[in-house]
């Protein structure tokens, strides 16, 4: 019968109203699917209003931040061993800026030795240049590293803040099997749109069920279209290939198109069936 169907419709010319008749039935599906998502989810929301309402507060009342807990882990661990950082600290900025034996001195000393004598060759120019780049890059390095000796000290008062918030992070990601602190926040907004489609449940299911019955009216209105179009193409379809049929040498041949509606789905609201007959005297 699909076959069928499909060959009234290409007799008929069919493809523009089948075109609309397929986007209103994506539409109808799509908007009913939602409604009855929706009707699912409204029981849930109501028996678990209070415990999703405390759930989402309680990440409200937490205040997160994104990839805050990778922060405080950093600050807690640079807290817990900020004397061994300090004291390597010294000993790497000793080795790189201090005394006669340090490397900004020597290559200081070097930078001057060469800038004697580079004015002999080409060569020896282009790697007084590099010289010149290593010492910039090396008091680049030395500022840093100071300015991460600065960094280290930590308050005692500051660290113990800090990993007592760490301590709470880590209990609400425990407490809702997530891994950071970007998955609580996803998890609030999540619970924070349950809450409120838990306070417009009403509201939101009239307006599904209105746009649902809009796409329902719309799609029989594209339907009507479209079994208009095939069915006034059965008269001249039957007389043609009758026609066509006596030709082949079946004098007798009847043929009838059989139309019955049903349900609108994917291809439309029609049931046909074309009936044949090659026997003077019996009908299709």
């Amino acid at each position: 019968q699909a076959f069928q169907l499909r060959l009234i419709d290409a007799y008929a010319g069919n493809s523009g109203p089948l075109s609309v008749y397929s986007r209103k039935w994506e539409n109808f599906q799509e908007r009913q699917s939602r409604l009855q998502k929706l009707e699912r989810e409204s029981d849930r929301l109501r028996n678990e209003s209070d415990f999703i309402r405390f759930q989402h507060q309680e990440l409200v009342n937490a205040a997160l931040n994104e990839a805050e807990d990778q922060a405080l882990e950093n600050k807690v661990k640079t807290g817990e061993h900020a004397e061994l950082i300090k004291g390597k600290l010294e000993q790497i900025l000793g080795a790189l800026s201090e005394g006669e034996f340090s490397a900004r001195h020597g290559v200081t000393e070097a930078r001057a030795l060469l800038n004697s004598i580079s004015g002999y060759s080409s060569d020896l120019a282009q790697i007084q240049t590099r010289l010149e780049s290593v010492r910039l890059e090396l008091d680049d390095i030395i500022a840093e590293l100071e300015a991460a000796g600065d960094r280290v000290e930590i308050d005692p008062e500051e660290l113990k803040s800090a990993r007592e918030r760490l301590d709470m992070l880590y209990g609400l990601q425990r407490k809702h099997r997530v891994n950071t602190t970007s998955d609580l926040i996803a998890l609030r907004d999540e619970l924070g749109q349950q809450v409120y489609r838990t306070d417009n449940l009403d509201e939101l299911l009239a307006s599904a069920r209105r746009e649902t019955a809009e796409a329902r009216k719309e799609l029989e209105s594209a339907a009507t279209l479209l079994t208009a179009s095939r069915t006034s193409a059965f008269g001249t379809l039957t007389t043609e290939a009758v026609s066509l049929l006596r030709e082949l040498g079946i004098p007798d041949a009847k043929l009838l198109i059989s139309h019955k509606a049903v349900h609108a789905g994917p291809t439309g609201s029609d049931q046909v069936e074309i009936l044949f007959s090659a026997n003077k005297g019996v009908d299709p």
